[in-house]
């Protein structure tokens, strides 16, 4: 009993607690992705503030541009004057109002760097397109660029190709003149300059944990990075952003540590409900415990009591069984004529029978409980018994008009606890004598086989009800608890006549009939012989 009540008080424990766990774990994990996107937002923001200042640079340097492709005249010397005298200038070139390539031409003197710039933007004269159409410059630079129906003059915008090495920059503006002006832009000034607007090469003075930014390039290759955090090649950047145009095609890559992730941020909600678990933990555990020590105590209680029980019945035992045989012993010298002491005398000998039948009941009971109920075969006749029983019964069945039939032989000597026996058909006719209201008849059908003995008690009485059938064998269960029905008992009579059985490897089985009661008892009686 005290494992079922241990288990029973680590479920209410544990269940609670597992379901509370579970939905712990499930805020805290809730937190911990609220605290990653705020963190993720931070350092979204920390790129977004280093974009600024690359959009900043870029507008500087097309101001820079505009001022450099503003040539007073086309002479060859007078551009690549021009180109010596800016860092960002690679090479220029100059279309003339109806699309024609004026400088550098093919059919004219050029230096090893206009005709190696000739070859490398072959594509672009090549396919017929005007990068510098007006479509173009609208999607090339919405911010500053041409709008629609604008002149011409009042455009400048960006185009960009890939050849060689990456990334190529052209940067051209129509002139007053409606000439084009165009410059091939130094790729590594350019870089240089997107360079120098990063931040410095340390997180010293950061809120935020150590980390490392990557610019990278088209082909996903790294341009630049610092930090001195080195993240695994497997893991993803924790944010991206692309760059402005005209160095969309390049992004700003964001690594940080994951313990970082929810570093300041959710830990204290976390913390709280840690708390709040431990703290819920520890007042189930005491309640539990609680209730432990109390069912205990009165587990202990009643135990005493039960122990009490069982010392009083063993008690009364002895006595009672003096008080029976000096009853039986004066019922014979009683004479015959004096009716009436007779009949005082049967009264004291069938009231202290029933007695004893009760208290066997009890110390049986309570020995089953304690697991040491045993039985004790020895030769002997199954009829004899049956016999002996019936005669203790007789006085009060022939009071009640109830006839006892004995049909079947069972005289063999077999192995047999008839304490046993006496004890099981006292407790099934004892129930004749309480319930079978109305009854006339009582037959008691035997017969043996090799190694068992089999019984059927049968009675014409009002029988069991059909919803009480299952229930009969119960422990304290009687077909009627009404005081003014005048049946005593303690409802342990049927409980303690199946255990019995089966000690004896037999059982004791209700079998429904249409009229009164019947019981079928098997018991292994081996011969006693074998």
């Amino acid at each position: 009993m005290k494992k079922r009540l241990i288990l029973i008080l680590g479920l209410i424990v544990l269940l609670p607690m597992s379901v509370l766990i579970g939905f712990g774990i499930m805020l805290a994990q809730q937190e911990k992705e609220r605290a990653q996107a705020r963190y993720e937002r931070v350092l979204a923001g920390r790129l977004s503030d280093i974009n600024g200042g690359i959009v900043r640079l870029i507008e500087s340097r097309e101001r820079e541009l505009l001022r450099a492709l503003a040539l007073p005249t086309f002479e060859p010397e007078q551009i690549r004057s021009r180109v010596r005298e800016s860092r960002l200038l690679r090479q220029l070139f100059v279309i003339a109002p109806d699309g024609t390539l004026i400088h550098p031409r093919e059919d004219a003197i050029l230096t090893g760097e206009e005709r190696a710039f000739l070859g490398r933007t072959a594509s672009l004269w090549e396919s017929g397109e005007s990068f510098w159409s007006p479509e173009e410059v609208a999607t090339a630079n919405p911010k500053i660029g041409l709008k629609r129906n604008a002149p011409l003059s009042n455009s400048y915008g960006w185009h960009t190709w890939f050849w060689g090495e990456g990334l190529r920059l052209i940067f051209w503006t129509h002139l007053p003149s409606g000439h084009i002006v165009g410059a091939e832009v130094e790729r590594a000034a350019m870089l240089a300059d997107i360079i120098g607007q990063l931040p410095a090469d340390d997180f010293t003075g950061s809120p935020l944990p150590e980390g490392r930014i990557t610019l990278m390039d088209a082909q996903n290759h790294p341009l630049y990075l610092w930090g001195s955090y080195v993240p695994d090649k497997s893991v993803n950047p924790t944010v991206t952003q692309q760059l402005p145009a005209p160095f969309s095609a390049w992004s700003l890559h964001y690594f940080a540590p994951l313990e970082g992730m929810t570093h300041g941020l959710g830990r204290s909600a976390i913390f709280n409900i840690s708390s709040g678990l431990a703290a819920l933990a520890l007042c189930l555990a005491t309640l539990a415990i609680y209730f432990y020590r109390e069912s205990s105590r009165d587990m202990h209680e009643a135990a005493r009591r039960v122990t009490f029980v069982n010392q009083v019945s063993h008690e009364l035992k002895t006595p009672l069984t003096n008080i029976r045989m000096y009853a039986e012993l004066l019922e014979k010298r009683i004479p015959e004529n004096d009716s009436r002491t007779h009949n005082y005398v049967e009264i004291l000998v069938s009231e202290t029978q029933r007695l004893s039948r009760l208290i066997t009941n009890v110390l049986t009971f309570a020995s089953h409980r304690r697991g040491k109920l045993k039985h004790h075969p020895q030769p002997a006749r199954v009829d004899v018994v049956v016999a002996s029983v019936i005669a203790s019964f007789s006085p009060a069945l022939e009071s009640m008009g109830i006839s006892v039939s004995v049909e079947g032989c069972a005289d063999r000597h077999v192995l047999l606890d008839v304490d046993v026996l006496e004890q099981i058909l006292g407790n099934l006719i004892n129930n004749v004598e309480k319930y079978a209201r109305g009854a006339t008849t009582l037959c008691i059908k035997q017969h043996q086989s090799v190694d068992t003995t089999t019984m059927t008690l049968s009675d014409n009485g009002i029988g069991i009800p059909a919803t009480q059938r299952k229930t009969i064998f119960h422990p304290f269960v009687r077909l009627s608890n009404k005081l003014t029905d005048g049946v005593s008992g303690t409802g342990i009579g049927l409980t303690i006549a199946r255990q019995l059985a089966t000690l004896h490897g037999g059982t004791l089985e209700f079998v429904p009939t249409e009229a009164g009661a019947t019981f079928e008892l098997t018991l292994n009686t081996p011969e006693a012989n074998a």
